[in-house]
């Protein structure tokens, strides 16, 4: 059997270096990943934030700008009530981490007093959160004394991230009184405007 000469392989410490590199590597990779993904995360749920904001204060925006006749803020700026355009009486606030707006009942005209319609609540679907929480939804009327404009803010909440918007609204009905402002509203209609 013949011998090769100066046959010459990879040493364990050549191999221990090629190791230590390639981990090293390796680290310096899944820490440019780990940001890149806490990046991506961190512009996605303000993006999707965005979108909710924006869906929230346009139907909020789209509902006071054709109020009719009267509306009314509470003391606490939690809540603004309004009439509509057909005549009823809609208060909008922050429940359950979600946009409600509450119809109050509807009571004949025919002097009977039967309720038409009864109370109901609407809310956007919990899918059109995005996985984000309504904190604090909040109205405030600008100042003056004819002033039919509000101030309509909102922050939205998902893990440690905040999301804070707001829009001014002007209830443009030229009939409109200036925007009450109640000590609260609640459930009961004659509460709102006595």
């Amino acid at each position: 059997m013949k011998r090769i000469k100066n046959r010459r392989g990879t040493t364990l410490v050549e191999l221990m270096v090629t190791l230590a590199l390639i981990g090293i590597f390796l680290v310096v990779s899944a820490a440019a990943v780990t940001n890149g993904l806490r990046v991506f995360v961190q512009v996605k749920t303000t993006a999707n934030a965005i979108v909710v904001s924006d869906t929230i204060l346009d139907k909020i925006s789209g509902e006071l700008t054709a109020a009719r006749k009267r509306a009314a803020v509470s003391e606490s700026q939690d809540a603004v009530a309004f009439y509509t355009r057909t005549g009823s009486l809609v208060s909008i606030r922050a429940k359950d981490g979600r946009m409600n707006m509450h119809y109050y009942p509807v009571t004949g005209s025919n002097g009977n007093g039967a309720v038409v319609y009864e109370a109901a609540d609407w809310q956007f679907d919990q899918k059109m959160y995005q996985g984000l929480t309504l904190e604090s939804l909040r109205f405030a009327v600008q100042s003056g004394s004819s002033s039919n404009v509000i101030q309509v803010a909102i922050q939205l909440r998902k893990g440690d991230f905040v999301y804070t918007d707001s829009r001014w609204v002007e209830c443009t009905d030229p009939d409109m009184k200036a925007i009450a402002v109640v000590p609260s509203i609640t459930d009961d209609p004659n509460s709102v405007f006595p």
